[in-house]
């Protein structure tokens, strides 16, 4: 949901007043910072099982927003996998890389300063 209402802000307000260059970027921090805060909270809510655990579930959020971004533009949008791909090109402003590293690795970080792991 995070993901989608920040396209939607993105698409609705940053592009028409910052223009999709500047836009693309902010919102891609935007969005980094939106799934931290849900992983944030999320990580109390697994037991305690480990180091493990918690990189598992790092990988398996990853995972699934490959499977979404992969699956929503082919099958929805008519997109080659090629122009999804795109979406992985920092040059052109698009920070899901840097969404899809801090969704990895914060569930880690978060266990381990909440003394949790």
């Amino acid at each position: 949901m995070a993901a989608i209402a920040n396209g939607i802000f993105r698409e609705k307000i940053l592009n028409k007043s910052l223009g999709e260059a500047k836009a693309l970027p902010i919102s891609g921090v935007i969005l980094s910072v939106l799934i931290a805060g849900v992983i944030y909270h999320a990580v109390d809510l697994f037991v305690n099982d480990g180091f493990i655990v918690y990189l598992w579930l790092g990988i398996s959020w990853v995972s699934l927003t490959l499977i979404v971004e992969y699956g929503f533009g082919h099958f929805v949008r008519g997109m080659k996998v090629s122009e999804i791909n795109n979406v992985f090109n920092i040059r052109k402003g698009n920070l899901l890389v840097l969404v899809l590293l801090i969704t990895l690795l914060t569930p880690v970080i978060f266990a381990y300063t909440k003394g949790i792991l």
